[in-house]
């Protein structure tokens, strides 16, 4: 009788224990994917360009996106091919990173000039911040993507001549430019400042009219990440320049004189950004230029278990809701 009481105690504490994993494993599952935010700048072309978007996705049961609509637009993904020598059939060729119950995937368009509202050579922009997603369980959900900006030619002028830019995964960019006339820059501007805060921090280096560099940490305010332990991970010798302030401008520049764009990302940041910041003023003939310079963050966002929860979080007050 003992033994039969003892057998029943048993197997009501397994029973609760699956419940209790089963209750877990579901409180932890997404209804839909959650979409991460993007900033994107780029131009229409005749056989179309692509865009990537991030996205978080169960790892267990997880569902893939079938098609898109923007703006009466419709898009289907890029196919990803496996690998030939993957024997794995659970393998999914576009997960980024792999998490405790979730994955990060990415997904790819093709933007061709004859399906969207813009035509190569033309002054047109086509802007949107919203996808409805068709996922393949038939479910559709209108997406927040942050946003996306097309143009129908790409930004020119001649006013400065880039001489020199580079990127890495260290989340690290330069770009070196020699100014072809007399000019005064009066600014730079960025179009998504206020989404993106102080996710990405520029530093400006001019001459011969800045040189000191106590001159110029009067003027820096850095975001707190940009600190030594990232600065570790840059290996840049060179460190001169200053934050971007308004007392900066307007700097001065004769022909060929140098100026000098330092770009540094947020290592923890979840946005996606490739577009473009303008330097603008006028020339010593009193036109107006515009130069247009590349930021990109050239690779994909790095995530944390934490950041994880985190965007839950705060896209869906918590999980399975």
């Amino acid at each position: 009788m003992l033994k039969e009481r003892f057998f029943w105690i048993g197997l009501i504490i397994v029973v609760c224990s699956m419940i209790g994993n089963h209750l877990y494993f579901q409180s932890k599952q997404l209804t839909l994917p959650i979409f991460l935010k993007h900033y994107y700048e780029t131009q229409v072309y005749e056989d179309g360009n692509q865009l990537q978007f991030y996205y978080l996705n169960n790892k267990e049961n997880p569902v893939d996106v079938s098609y898109v609509s923007i703006d009466g637009v419709l898009l289907n993904p890029v196919d990803v091919p496996k690998f030939p020598t993957s024997y794995d059939e659970n393998y999914r060729p576009n997960i980024e990173q792999n998490f405790t119950h979730h994955t990060l995937e990415s997904v790819k368009f093709r933007f061709p000039e004859y399906a969207i509202p813009v035509k190569v050579g033309s002054d047109d922009v086509w802007t949107f911040n919203n996808m409805k997603v068709t996922f393949t369980n038939g479910k559709t959900l209108d997406v927040n993507i942050g946003e996306v900006r097309v143009y129908g030619k790409p930004p020119e002028n001649e006013a400065l001549n880039n001489t020199y830019s580079s990127s890495s995964n260290q989340n690290f960019s330069q770009w070196y430019a020699a100014a072809t006339k007399p000019l005064t820059i009066e600014g730079i501007s960025s179009p998504f400042s206020d989404q993106i805060g102080t996710d990405l921090f520029i530093k400006l280096f001019a001459g011969p009219d800045i040189t000191s560099q106590d001159a110029l940490n009067r003027f820096s305010q850095v975001p707190e990440w940009y600190n030594d332990e990232f600065l570790s991970d840059v290996h840049l010798e060179d460190l001169e320049g200053s934050s971007l302030n308004e007392e900066l401008f307007p700097i001065h520049l004769n022909e060929s004189d140098f100026i000098k764009l330092y770009m540094y990302f947020n290592p923890e940041s979840s946005y996606i950004f490739d577009f473009y910041i303008t330097v603008y003023g006028t020339t010593g003939d009193g036109e107006p230029f515009e130069y247009a310079v590349p930021i990109n963050a050239s690779n994909a966002p790095y995530l944390t278990e934490d950041d994880v929860n985190k965007l839950i979080e705060e896209r869906m007050g918590g999980l399975n809701k």
